[in-house]
Formats: C-alpha cells, structure tokens, sequence
C-alpha cells in the first residue's frame, strides 16, 4: 500500500500531507484523484498553467510523449511530428528545470566518460498518473460520477505503470541505492540509465540502474512484478554480457525489486545483492 501511494505521489510531501492512514491506499487514490476536490485532481492544471502560462498546451504535449518510458531527442521529435529544432530543445530545457523531465545522458563503463546519447524520461510520478489516468476522465470527475464509489472507478488498471513509476522512485533516490549498497559516493564515476545501440561490433544493451564506481561496475536491474520469476537471472546475465565494461572492475549484479521472488533467485547467488522495495522506507 505504500509503494501505491508512492507510486501515484511521487513522495511529495504536500501530497502525503493529505494521506488518510486509516484508510487504503485505494481510497486515497480515489479521494485524492478521482473528486473534484481532490488536491491531485487540480494539481496539474495549476502548476502547468501558472509555470507555463499561454504555452503550456506545447509543453503538455511534449511531456505526454513520455507517459509511455523514455525516449531520445529524436524520438520525442518523431512522436509530435517535428523536424528537429531549437525550439523543442528549449522546451525540454524549461521542462527539465521545472523538474518534470530528467535527461539520462550515457556514461561509458569502459572510458568513465560521458557519451553523447541521452533520453528523456518523466521524473514526477504524479505527472505520469495525471496524464495517463486523470486527464482523460475529468468531465467524468467534474460531474461527480465516481463520487460514491467506495474505491478507485473500475476501469483503472494502473498496474502497467508500476514498473515505470517503481524505477522512478528508485532512480529519484540514488543516495539510498548507493547507501544500501555500501559505495562510498566519492568513488562513483557515474550513476544513470544506461543503454547502447546496437551495431556490427556490438549488442544493444538497456540497464535500467548502471553505478559505475572506482573498482566496480554494478548492474542494476530495477523489477516491479507481482511475482519475480527466475527468467530475471537469465535476462540481467545476458545484459552484464552485452554491456561493455571495463575488464580491470569487477562486475557486480544488483536486484532492486519490489514483489515476492521466486524461491530459485536467492538460492541461484546469480545477484551480488538483492534490494527489497521495503529497505527504502527504513529510516535513514
């Protein structure tokens, strides 16, 4: 229940201000999002507007082009059907500044150098759940249909985003992983999404959580699922295979996950360390 209720807030305090413990995270959900009251029913509309004024329905467009994952400059430019310009750049830049959008650049394992890819990704949980879940039923919500609903309207299945707001939440709390994995941050070279395209020389390779460090390389795998199965081992070894690293650290695989593990994972000692969702909410 509280990964849920992170997973919509993004753990903005105002936002947990308006928690009702002894009610379930559904309907809080629902409280919060679903009534014309509800504080994350008008959130948006008010910082958008009031940040980006006579401008934001662009801006809005630009950040719905993420609600989906991530994506480089060109892809974003593919899905609002521009050219490639100057413009947009400047809008991703204002986008970034405001704190919605996080730009990933690409650290080299091998050089400890930055590269030139870089994608764009939602870093506000609430943004992504507003736009995907909220906006599109707001006549609904004004007219109060979902009003004496005891729990969140039927049709909301937000469960294909948990992965998506789960590694959000993760990467938005970088010195607890690093903190929970014991790496002295003075020794970290870089630590972001990593991924490489794929050439005659080389496998593609997309690592959710890649901590490049002074004597090792770690390989995060970031999985929400109800129930990890085993295919998880196989699926980050083939990744750690693909990735070009540097032969002189050792390569280190790291499992942060929130759902049960299947008994075989731990018993496997495939993964260096195994980080449950709960070990974040320990106190610090």
């Amino acid at each position: 229940e509280k990964f849920r209720i992170l997973a919509v807030t993004g753990g903005v305090p105002r936002y947990l201000e308006e928690i009702d413990y002894s009610a379930t995270a559904e309907q809080n959900i629902k409280d919060l999002c679903f009534r014309k009251e509800g504080i994350l029913f008008n959130e948006f509309e008010k910082i958008f507007n009031d940040i980006f004024q006579k401008r934001s329905a662009m801006y809005r467009r630009v950040v719905n082009t993420l609600t989906d994952g991530p994506r480089t400059f060109s892809e974003i430019c593919q899905a609002l059907s521009i050219s490639p310009n100057g413009v947009i750049t400047k809008y991703l830049m204002e986008l970034e500044s405001s704190g919605f959008i996080c730009r990933d650049y690409v650290y080299s394992p091998r050089s400890g150098k930055r590269g030139k890819l870089s994608r764009y990704r939602l870093k506000d949980n609430y943004l992504r759940f507003y736009l995907k879940y909220i906006e599109p039923v707001r006549d609904k919500i004004e007219a109060g249909i979902y009003d004496e609903m005891p729990g969140i309207p039927e049709f909301l299945s937000y469960d294909s985003i948990l992965g998506l707001q789960f590694e959000n939440l993760v990467l938005n709390n970088l010195p607890q992983v690093l903190k929970l994995l014991r790496i002295d941050p003075a020794q970290v070279i870089s630590a972001s999404p990593y991924f490489q395209n794929q050439t005659k020389r080389k496998h593609g390779c997309q690592i959710d959580l890649l901590i490049d460090a002074r004597y090792a390389t770690y390989v995060c795998e970031i999985k929400f699922r109800q129930r990890i199965t085993t295919a998880v081992i196989e699926e980050v070894d083939k990744k750690a295979k693909n990735l070009e690293s540097d032969s002189g650290k050792s390569l280190r695989k790291v499992l942060i996950y929130a759902g049960e593990l299947a008994p075989g994972i731990e018993k496997s000692g495939a993964f260096d360390r195994l980080i449950p969702f709960g070990d974040f909410l320990l106190p610090r």
